[in-house]
């Protein structure tokens, strides 16, 4: 089953306290990306960042094949 990434960022705000919290996946160890426009569903360990004051979740994948990408 696709679900698009902005029906999961709904649920993943639904699951925490805070509303329109965006959820960034580092790509730093990543060879290459998912086309602008994919769905994909990201496997990693949580961990925060923290733009300013504000402390926001992040994925951190291991490689690319923590990545699964299923095109629009």
């Amino acid at each position: 089953m696709d679900v698009p990434i902005k029906e999961i960022l709904r649920k993943v705000r639904q699951w925490t306290a805070y509303a329109d919290v965006p959820v960034r996946v580092d790509t730093s160890g990543l060879a290459s990306l998912p086309n602008e426009g994919d769905y994909i569903c990201v496997t990693g360990a949580s961990s925060l960042y923290k733009p300013g004051a504000d402390r926001l979740p992040l994925v951190l994948p291991r490689a690319y094949s923590d990545i699964w990408v299923s095109g629009n």
